[in-house]
C-alpha cells in the first residue's frame, strides 16, 4: 500500500483514548466532529495519528507536518482549559 509521507494530526482532549469512531450508525451520529474527521480521512494515503493538546505541549507537533483542530467552541476540539492563551 502506498502511503504518502505526509504525518498528520487530529488533535482534541482525548487523544489517542478517543481515535475509534463513535458507534452507532452514520446517519444517527453525523453530528459528532470526530466521526466527520474520520470519515474524511479514511482511505487516504496519510500517516494519521490522534494527540491531545497535553501531547502538544510535550513537542508532538515536532513530527507532523498537518494538524487538524476541528469543532465547535467549547467542546474537546477547542481545548478548553487545556492550551494557556497568551
Amino acid at each position: 500500500m502506498y502511503t504518502l509521507p505526509i504525518r498528520t494530526a487530529v488533535v482534541h482532549a482525548w487523544g489517542k483514548l478517543r481515535s475509534w469512531t463513535l458507534s452507532g450508525h452514520f446517519h444517527e451520529t453525523y453530528m459528532h466532529d470526530l466521526i466527520n474527521i474520520n470519515e474524511a480521512l479514511s482511505g487516504l494515503p496519510l500517516q494519521v495519528e490522534f494527540i491531545s493538546f497535553e501531547d502538544i505541549k510535550n513537542g508532538a507537533l515536532n513530527h507532523v507536518d498537518v494538524l487538524i483542530n476541528a469543532g465547535a467552541f467549547g467542546t474537546a476540539w477547542s481545548g478548553g482549559g487545556c492550551l494557556e492563551r497568551g
